[in-house]
């Protein structure tokens, strides 16, 4: 069984997932803009590279007082640390995803190696979608957030770091209210 689920990953196609309804359709499958993981790892390899500097402008002294040896160690230690943050950034990349389909969203949020959420929204219970983009990174780059309000006392869906939000939002505008979406073209 457990090996049937790990197999699965390479072999499902990309197009269906866990849950999903007879004749339901993915419309988009969406997950963090790729530069925020770029940027996210080429800062960690930034950090990785601070004691092999600091080792090239103090290796005398480290040699002078017999301290290699515990050099080696804080090494050893920094870079487990360095590549258990990288693991860990791509881990939740990864697995951070949302699914728009025809009929409903799906939001799987992984919270730490052993916790995720998900949560379901019918297109239905849409009543408000906005977006927000900070600052000239998220500008140059197009992706930012993207926020879906619900009819009823149920929270926010918060799509963070998309690409293209604008054109996101206005897939999903077609999903929600096809009718007032087919009225403005018509105008």
């Amino acid at each position: 069984m457990i090996l049937k689920k790990l197999l699965a990953l390479f072999t499902d196609s990309p197009h269906t997932f866990q849950g999903q309804e007879n004749g339901e359709k993915i419309v988009l499958f969406l997950r963090r803009h790729p530069i925020v993981i770029i940027l996210r790892v080429a800062g960690l390899l930034m950090a990785y590279s601070i004691p092999i500097t600091a080792s090239l402008l103090f290796l005398d002294f480290i040699i002078a007082n017999n301290l290699f040896t515990l050099y080696l160690f804080i090494i050893s230690i920094w870079s487990m640390a360095i590549l258990i943050m990288v693991s860990y950034s791509l881990t939740m990349y990864t697995l951070d995803v949302w699914i728009i389909t025809d009929r409903r969203i799906i939001d799987s949020n992984q919270i730490g190696f052993f916790n995720r959420t998900v949560s379901e929204l019918h297109i239905s219970r849409i009543q408000d979608i906005y977006i927000k983009t900070d600052g000239p990174i998220q500008t140059l780059v197009n992706f930012g957030n993207l926020f879906i309000q619900t009819a009823g006392t149920e929270e926010r869906f918060n799509f963070l770091e998309i690409p293209d939000p604008v054109g996101v939002k206005d897939i999903m505008m077609r999903l929600a209210f096809p009718k007032e979406m087919g009225e403005l073209k018509q105008k």
